[in-house]
């Protein structure tokens, strides 16, 4: 038991007696009451005093102030109901209130007022009078209204086209839709008629014989209708402003009456209130400095009571209490009443000479029993201990658990000896333990040897202690040998999944090499064969030749597409295009499949989007319209196929950029819940059916849903079998540079350029597609020559002056990217052009990082060699930006 040496009690200041107290306390309690009660009960005299001068002389005053607003408050309701009212016999009646309002008695009485009420009098007439100028306006102006709508009811009837018509039918319903005259403004109706008629005159143009001179005829009639409803629009507006001049007038001198009484009233009612209030307060304020004073004085009696009788008695309790627990270290404290002096004192000096005595006892004990506690401590957790414990010096081992014994594979008895740590770390060990601090804590993962001829990996922990006044080391030895196992399983388990991957991808890029390279034959022998004569049906016959292939192509493009997306490596472009464009091209590419299943195909585009430029990814914005709505109409037999964007309007427009909703809507065979569940999931369709019957990977929605992701946005369908589908999802684009649209627009489509003697040298291995591409570039007027591998083509270069170098990657002897470094370490610099049917883009990497300065995809599209061509043939100043799957190396131009 710890025991202290208590302070001594110091001297007592000057004490007090406890009756003397008590009486000082009493006689300053009377006389704060006498005082504070004698100036309350004047205050109380004084406020029935002030009571009792009210009641004779302000309330009377106050009565005939109220009733006063009340007329004026009633009389400026009434001027208001004037303004606002549409019947003559509304108005008359209340005129007669307004008479009998301005004579009331109790408005005379005030010698001031009775001029203004006159003034009010004969301002309320006159605004009965432009009310009434108004009203006759507006009679008129409907009648002319009535005539404008049937003149244009005429011109339609005279208008045969179906634009024209609809243009008419939309002035007519807008002029339908101003239901209320009074609403018209001049201004407004001016711009609206000058819109209108420029429009009319537009149409009337387009008339001829007998309907032009009719329309003509109506137009004017319509011109005249127009002039005379302005004028007269102008009229009403000069009415209506000197009726609310009249009123506003009226109004404001009656708010001036009003707010003079208020003013007078508020006057006299604030003086008598505020000198009754006044008195309140002092009758309050001196009953709360009474209260206040019983309060402190209560609050002092207890403080001084708890102070000075109730903390030395409990105090006195509590230390005879501890001495007899044995505790002799209590504080003492301060004592002012000199009956409690002596008892304190006493107990101090008691303390004093208990504590002196037990002091030596209890520090031989304390330190006897530290020492016996932490050795048993110590003994019973090596011995119960499970997990790896070792005492030791680095010279000999002291102590080891039976967890440690079985971690290196001793016995119960079996000790290990001082070679049991791992020689090669034992020297930093060694270091550190007879450098580091005690207590001082480290880890670090060894391998231990494990008997007979094991190997044991684990992590131990040390920590520097002291054991019978020797320092030690206690290691607490983790095994890791599970978790090795672990991480090594996991790390074969990664590098299977990456061969996979790889060995996938690897897969798709030559079953893509494989089937393009006789593609490009295919669609590029059927493009020649189509730029010669040929019968309507050998035409035709070529024409779905064209088409399988082109289906063909698209289904390794969408397998392509969706291992990009799936990796995680697809790339969205950002440049300017407009949805006019988009909905355009699709508008092209689709109206035939769906006239041809007799379908009505059709494209609604908001007004105020079609020409408004943003910035995106064009073609995958396009694919996704064109997979959604190639999609409606496979699954559509009857009805139409409709694609509808728009501007939502109902979320917040973000900064610098446009929410756009795309909804595509077909009368086709619909879906079930449960199909729907599945539809974009990757190779499913509806059931098995379908694909019997309509054909399909299954992928085309599925690349169109990551697409929309990719690209911020989310598909969602409404379905139900056998009444069609909804697809729609909603994008934010940002806004293009409208300088950079302006520039873009004024440009003007290309035409074929002409390249005549113009020398090319192209390495292509099959013979197929050298006939291909050398047929499509003699159609440009080019010379070409052909190489059937990459040495050959380093061989002919030298002989002839070449622009261009169009170079296939996979050839023998030498392949297309070695020959492309041959010639740039030969210091050529004419444009070299990967022509290839590897497309993806590790593949499109190694050609650009090999110094070739574009990359076409086989099979090649006429068109996109066209504006290869152009791009890098051309003279600087007709030069066009590459395009498309052409793409240019950095800094590689020629």
């Amino acid at each position: 038991m710890s025991r202290t040496v208590p302070e001594s009690q110091p001297s007592p200041p000057k004490c007090w007696s406890i009756h003397t107290l008590q009486l000082c306390g009493l006689a300053l309690l009377c006389l704060a009451i006498f005082f504070l009660g004698r100036q309350t009960l004047n205050n109380i005299a004084a406020i029935e005093k002030e009571a009792l001068v009210s009641r004779t002389k302000w309330l009377p005053d106050f009565a005939e102030a109220q009733k006063t607003l009340s007329n004026l408050e009633a009389l400026r309701h009434l001027v208001a109901m004037t303004y606002a009212s549409t019947s003559r016999k509304e108005r008359r009646n209340v005129r007669v209130e307004v008479d009998a309002l301005t004579s009331e008695s109790v408005l005379y009485a005030h010698s001031d007022f009775q001029l203004t009420l006159r003034r009010i009098a004969k301002k309320n007439q006159a605004l009965n009078a432009c009310k009434d100028k108004v009203e006759a306006s507006l009679r008129e102006l409907e009648l002319l209204e009535a005539r404008r709508q049937e003149i244009l009811m005429a011109l339609i009837r005279l208008t045969p086209g179906n634009g024209d018509s609809l243009a008419l039918t939309g002035i007519l319903r807008r002029s339908l839709a101003r239901i209320n005259p009074a609403e018209f403004r001049a201004a407004k109706e001016a711009e609206l008629v000058e819109a209108e008629e420029a429009q009319l005159r537009d149409i009337s143009k387009k008339h001829s014989g007998r309907n032009a001179q009719l329309f003509t005829e109506s137009l004017a009639a319509l011109r005249q209708a127009n002039s005379s409803r302005l004028t007269l629009l102008r009229g009403i507006e000069v009415q209506q402003n000197d009726a609310r001049a009249q009123w506003q007038e009226t109004d404001l001198a009656l708010r001036e009456i009003r707010d003079h009484v208020s003013m007078v009233t508020s006057d006299s009612t604030f003086s008598a209130l505020e000198s009754i209030s006044a008195k309140a307060h002092s009758v309050w304020r001196s009953f709360l400095i009474l209260a206040a004073v019983l309060a402190v004085f209560l609050l002092l009696y207890h403080v001084l009571a708890h102070l000075l009788l109730v903390r030395p008695i409990r105090w006195a309790s509590h230390k005879l209490a501890a001495l007899r627990n044995g505790d002799l270290a209590m504080p003492p404290i301060a004592v002012h009443i000199r009956e409690l002096v002596d008892i304190t004192q006493m107990l101090d000096t008691f303390s004093l000479h208990l504590s002196e005595l037990y002091a030596n006892t209890d520090k031989l004990k304390a330190d006897a029993s530290r020492k016996r506690d932490l050795e048993i401590v110590t003994q019973a957790v090596f011995r119960a201990s499970l997990d790896g414990y070792v005492l030791w010096t680095c010279e000999r081992v002291l102590m080891v658990s039976e967890g440690a014994r079985s971690l290196l594979g001793l016995g119960p008895d079996d000790t290990p000896g001082p070679g049991w740590y791992p020689q090669e770390t034992f020297a930093a060990l060694a270091n550190h333990f007879f450098t580091a601090p005690m207590s001082a804590v480290w880890r670090e993962e060894v391998t231990l040897g494990r008997f007979p001829r094991e190997t044991l990996p684990c992590e131990i922990t040390h920590i520097i202690i002291t054991q019978s006044g020797e320092k030690c080391l206690l290691s607490y030895i983790r095994d890791l040998r599970q978790q090795k196992h672990t991480e090594s399983v996991l790390m074969q388990a990664k590098e299977a999944a990456e061969q996979a991957a790889r060995a996938k991808s690897d897969f798709l890029a030559r079953m893509s090499h494989e089937i393009r390279t006789p593609l490009n034959g295919v669609l590029g022998l059927t493009h020649l064969m189509r730029e010669t004569p040929l019968s309507p049906r050998q035409n035709e016959l070529l024409g779905k030749v064209q088409s399988s292939a082109s289906i063909l192509l698209g289904v390794i493009n969408d397998i392509l597409d969706f291992s990009k997306i799936e990796q995680g490596r697809l790339e969205l472009e950002q440049l300017p295009f407009t949805l006019g464009e988009i909905t355009q091209s699709l508008h092209d590419m689709l109206t035939h499949q769906a006239v041809t299943k007799g379908l009505e195909f059709r494209v609604l585009l908001a007004p105020q989007l079609a020409d408004r430029l943003l910035t995106g990814d064009r073609l995958r914005l396009t694919q996704v319209l064109l997979n959604l709505c190639s999609n409606a109409i496979k699954f559509t037999e009857h009805g139409s196929v409709h694609l509808t964007i728009t501007d939502p309007g109902d979320m917040p427009e973000a900064e610098n950029a446009r929410h756009i909703a795309f909804e595509v809507r077909d009368t086709g065979i619909g879906l079930s819940p449960e199909q729907a569940a599945n539809l974009f999931k990757p190779f499913a369709q509806a059931d098995t059916s379908t694909t019997r019957k309509y054909g399909g990977t299954g992928l085309g929605l599925m690349i169109s849903k990551l697409l929309v992701e990719c690209m911020g946005g989310k598909i969602s369908l409404q379905s139900a079998l056998g009444q069609g589908s909804t697809f729609s999802f909603r994008l934010s684009l940002p806004e293009g540079d409208p300088a950079a649209g302006a520039a873009d627009a004024g440009k003007e489509a290309p035409e074929k350029p002409d390249f005549s003697g113009t020398k090319i040298l192209v390495a292509e291995d099959n013979l197929i597609n050298q006939e291909v591409i050398q047929a499509i570039l003699e159609e440009y007027g080019i010379e070409v020559t052909l190489a059937e591998n990459g040495q050959e083509a380093l061989d002919l270069l030298p002989t002839k002056d070449f622009a261009c170098v169009f170079m296939d990657i996979q050839m023998p002897v030498m392949d297309g990217l070695d020959a492309a470094k041959a010639i740039r370490k030969q210091g050529h610099t004419l444009p070299v052009i990967a022509m290839t049917a590897h497309v993806l883009q590790e593949d499109i990497d190694k050609s650009l990082a090999a110094g070739m300065n574009a990359h076409l995809t086989k099979p090649v599209d006429p068109q996109e060699l066209g504006n290869c061509l152009r791009t890098w043939l051309a003279p600087p100043e007709e030069k066009t930006a590459p395009k498309s799957n052409a793409r240019p190396a950095d800094g590689k131009n020629p």
